[in-house]
């Protein structure tokens, strides 16, 4: 690639301007490169790239570092190199997402024919007629519990030499942990009345859809939860992630709720895209329990497949690992908050 075709490239990626960017390869000649392009076989196209020996570029596009690939396309010269720059971190992203999350159109006329997210999200969808009467979805780090809200960082009522006081609001594991996702709340007020010690579960409510339905015991038997029968809360959201992402539905993490315990799952939300119901038991001791509309019921937390699949190296630490592991220790004990402003990575 010349120096202009390789600024026009850049740019067009940047832009995920795909159809400018199949005609400019057209005119390169470079036909199989577009048609890897068209259909994203990027095992092929990355197959491609080794017999063109552009071994850079092979790695760039296998770990989708798409930064550093337009810095390497825009290497030839200062013009190239501040065309690069010019790529905000928005456009990289959503050319990233573009490439990950293309969705081949249903007439399927055209393998040009394609719609692609302009960003990477995830889609909550619902019924028209329960649009505005639902709790809507809200994203975790919105609904953070009340206790938690409250607590001072540092409580000034233990500090003493051997104490700083410190509390679990700077503990940043803890609060990214409450922070990640999505929370998808009760949809409706929700009445239920534990019996028996927790052998029976009955469920009531006002609203006009079904909001608690009964697992069998069965189901379950042998399980710690056992002899307390599986129960559901009906969820009216649809999920959409795009290709290649899941969702891992858990209890909302780092919140106490003494009423019931969810059951997690994993559902692979780009090609299962209908209603999904979480699964409980009561845990509450005998009595009527009130769960208010937008009660906190689930968190959703979308991710990659392919970034579970991480092969593990299980050996000794090096001495420079030792002493990297011993650096960052005595780092996080030298002075509060050197995790949350140098480790953690910026959110």
């Amino acid at each position: 690639l010349g120096q202009l075709e390789l600024v026009q490239f850049v740019q067009l990626l940047g832009q995920l301007e795909l159809e400018q960017l199949f005609e400019l390869l057209e005119q390169l000649q470079l036909q199989q490169l577009v048609e890897l392009f068209e259909q994203f076989q990027l095992e092929q196209l990355v197959q491609f790239l080794e017999q063109l020996q552009l071994q850079q570029l092979i790695e760039l596009f296998e770990q989708f570092e798409l930064e550093q690939l337009f810095q390497l396309l825009g290497r030839q010269g200062q013009e190239e190199e501040a065309q690069a720059e010019a790529l905000t971190s928005e456009r990289l992203e959503d050319a990233e997402a573009g490439i990950l999350q293309h969705l081949v159109s249903e007439d399927q006329q055209d393998p040009r024919m394609f719609r692609l997210h302009s960003k990477r999200q995830v889609t909550f969808r619902c019924a028209a007629e329960d649009l505005g009467v639902i709790a809507e979805p809200v994203p975790a780090k919105q609904v953070l519990p009340e206790w938690f809200r409250k607590l001072p960082a540092i409580d000034k009522s233990h500090v003493t030499t051997a104490d700083n006081g410190l509390t679990v609001k700077r503990c940043m594991p803890f609060l990214d942990a409450m922070m990640t996702g999505w929370i998808i709340p009760l949809a409706a007020t929700v009445r239920l009345e534990v019996k028996d010690g927790g052998r029976t579960v009955n469920a009531g409510w006002e609203f006009d859809k079904v909001m608690v339905s009964n697992h069998n015991p069965h189901q379950v038997a042998g399980s710690p939860t056992d002899p307390c029968p599986p129960c559901k809360f009906h969820n009216y959201w649809t999920i959409a992630t795009p290709p290649g992402w899941s969702c891992l539905f858990v209890q909302p993490l780092n919140r106490h709720q003494p009423v019931f315990q969810l059951f997690s799952g994993v559902v692979d939300t780009d090609t299962y895209q209908s209603l999904i119901h979480f699964p409980f038991v009561a845990t509450a001791a005998d009595g009527v329990y009130t769960l208010e509309k937008g009660t906190p019921l689930v968190q959703v937390i979308p991710f990659r497949r392919e970034a579970t699949g991480l092969q593990a190296e299980i050996r000794a630490e090096t001495g420079d690992e030792a002493d990297r592991r011993t650096r960052i220790m005595r780092n996080t004990q030298s002075a509060e908050g050197w995790y949350r402003e140098i480790a953690r990575a910026k959110r």
